[in-house]
């Protein structure tokens, strides 16, 4: 067959159809794993973050996608995920044209999450950092019986701003409508102030409590290396904006199918060492994994 040939028979395939197979990994995953599923507090903990994707120089992907660097000449797209960073599931990723800033696409996550089959109303908490706080996006997460945690920039609300260090709770007002949220004020190590806004107001959870709930959102940005780096979700085979979604959403199964394999995996090795007196765990090597579920690593 030539490239040609390929090339046209490739186009014939709707790039959806790998949209469908990667909300299949989500809903499987979370089926099969029932019993498993790790929570903070009852809650599934997600983080939200948004990349910038490269892309080919080439007039297809520059029209639609736009342009980012130095003199906006870089064809990139904006890639974003909403990860599940206790159980290692992608649940929802998106990559849009540059133009759709990622709170937009942040929109998109929570929909595409409550409409999970796994979704319950007040058990799902998401974490963002401070380029995504609004008083719309709060009140997205509400009405979908959301939690959430953000760290806010200064000047993002005055009230806000004026409150001291500690544990305090004001109303969010827009267009006369309120919104009750905790905030939380506090001195990092580095002496840079910090501040968390919440939807969580249960006094069992106090200010370290917040602290430490926030840095875990950190594997999503060892989530983005593994995509990146491992996987090569940046190295798309075609040229055009049907086939980099197309590679996007292959790329996005392989990365779930890569948890699972993880998951099961370490199960085994647990269950053949528990009767070991064995100093440290045995972990998976994990840098195989991508190459498996690619079919170039020989099992």
């Amino acid at each position: 067959m030539s490239q040609q040939a390929f090339s046209l028979a490739r186009q014939k395939i709707k790039w959806q159809a790998f949209r469908v197979l990667f909300d299949a990994t989500v809903n499987n995953r979370y089926m099969i794993y029932e019993q498993d599923i790790k929570r903070w507090h009852g809650l599934r903990v997600h983080a939200v973050d948004a990349s910038i994707q490269a892309l080919a120089n080439d007039p297809p992907l520059r029209d639609f996608f736009g342009t980012c660097g130095l003199g906006n000449t870089s064809p990139s797209g904006r890639g974003s995920l909403l990860y599940d960073i206790l159980n290692d599931v992608a649940v929802d990723a998106r990559i849009e044209p540059m133009a759709t800033d990622e709170r937009a696409i942040a929109f998109m996550h929570i929909e595409q999450l409550a409409g999970l089959d796994s979704y319950e109303e007040w058990k799902e908490l998401v974490l963002f950092d401070r380029g995504y706080p609004s008083f719309e996006l709060i009140k997205a997460l509400l009405g979908q019986k959301i939690h959430f945690l953000m760290r806010v920039r200064n000047k993002f609300s005055v009230a806000i701003d004026e409150l001291g260090r500690g544990d305090h709770t004001i109303e969010l007002e827009r267009d006369g409508e309120k919104i009750p949220v905790r905030v939380l004020k506090f001195r990092l190590s580095s002496g840079e102030e910090e501040t968390l806004i919440t939807s969580l107001h249960e006094k069992k959870h106090g200010l370290k409590t917040f602290k430490r709930l926030y840095f875990k959102r950190w594997p999503i940005e060892t989530k983005y290396d593994q995509m990146k780096n491992k996987l090569e979700i940046e190295n798309f085979s075609g040229r055009l904006v049907d086939n980099i979604r197309q590679d996007f959403y292959a790329a996005m199964v392989i990365t779930n199918l890569a948890s699972d394999m993880v998951y099961e995996a370490q199960v085994e090795v647990e269950a053949e060492q528990k009767e070991k007196n064995n100093k440290y765990r045995y972990k998976i090597n994990t840098l195989v994994i991508p190459r498996l579920c690619r079919g170039t690593q020989k099992v």
